[in-house]
């Protein structure tokens, strides 16, 4: 990854035009044309720099108004699986492991987004069925202060 590449991605990662040539914009800002941009970008795609470029939805601003945090203490050998079904659940965002000790055995995480905080109990009712009974917690949103994405120019500055 070049210095380049690193001008195509914090330029991608702001707002972008939104029309029929979006790389268009990008390519004049980064001085390159736009068939440039896209085989950078394709090259970034297939090293896994770049997973995916998508819009962002503001789920708050919908229907999608209620969120929980669920953390679930799953058994080593079923870690891998139960991951792999959160990850393709429809309401289930964010899926992370994360290590435990001996206080605090919950190693998997899932952000759900629902209508409502009934549809949330109905969806770890869903989830349960398929799991089986596994020790976890939900913490429901009160308020969100803070919802970005990472900042690029601060996890990119070592490379510039």
């Amino acid at each position: 990854m070049d210095n380049t590449d690193i001008k195509i991605l914090l330029e991608i990662s702001g707002d972008m035009a939104l029309d029929s040539q979006p790389f268009k914009g990008v390519a004049e800002a980064v001085g390159i044309s736009e068939d440039e941009v896209l085989h950078r970008i394709k090259n970034l795609v297939d090293k896994g720099i770049v997973k995916r470029i998508a819009p962002i939805l503001y789920h708050q601003k919908t229907t999608f108004t209620k969120n929980a945090l669920t953390i679930w203490a799953i058994e080593e050998a079923r870690v891998k699986e139960i991951a792999e079904f959160f990850a393709d659940y429809t309401h289930i965002s964010h899926v992370y492991e994360r290590a435990t000790d001996a206080e605090w055995p919950y190693n998997l995480y899932g952000m759900i987004h629902a209508k409502s905080t009934q549809e949330i109990d109905a969806i770890l009712e869903e989830i349960l069925e398929r799991t089986g009974p596994v020790p976890h917690k939900v913490v429901y949103t009160v308020r969100e202060w803070k919802k970005t994405s990472p900042n690029l120019e601060y996890l990119l500055d070592e490379k510039m």
